[in-house]
């Protein structure tokens, strides 16, 4: 008896591929919305890379960045900054994508340790923890917008810029 074989074209192995892709991705949307360590995982590594990129340490004007992120990407935002006595300086804006879509990310420096605050807006999650990668990471909802802070710092240090950012 013949061997039974069976040859796909490259249309419908193209349509299984979408369809391993969209199946894939909304996987890894549900994943991420259910877990804090998840979301905390990917915005830590953008973190990382962005500072890599961004080696520019010189304090920026929140009005100006301000400005000029809306200029560039057509949203307002205001860019938090904690109290001078935090030593928290504002060295970079730029817009960051996560498997919650585009966020805001606000690069600081304390104490000269790169720090990230990113803005999710139109997100809602329960105030969270998490520490990955050897980072730690807050995260807390304001209005239907969710607020991830995350850098070396200890828990408690970003706890703390946490309170006065928010």
């Amino acid at each position: 008896m013949g061997r039974l074989t069976t040859i796909y074209s490259p249309a419908q192995l193209s349509l299984v591929a979408a369809a391993v892709m969209i199946l894939g991705g909304a996987s890894a949307y549900g994943v991420t919305r259910l877990s804090a360590t998840v979301l905390a995982a990917q915005l830590t590594l953008d973190h990382v890379k962005c500072f890599a990129l961004h080696r520019d340490v010189t304090p920026l004007s929140p009005a100006s960045s301000e400005a000029a992120f809306a200029e560039e990407y057509g949203w307002r935002l205001h860019v938090p900054m904690a109290p001078a006595a935090d030593a928290l300086e504002l060295v970079g804006v730029r817009r960051c994508f996560c498997a919650e879509g585009p966020a805001v990310h606000v690069m600081y420096r304390h104490q000269g340790e790169p720090v990230s605050l990113y803005v999710l807006r139109n997100a809602t999650r329960p105030a969270a923890s998490a520490d990955i990668f050897g980072h730690d990471a807050v995260i807390w909802t304001v209005q239907n917008t969710t607020y991830v802070l995350l850098g070396r710092e200890s828990d408690e240090t970003l706890h703390h810029l946490a309170m006065d950012l928010n």
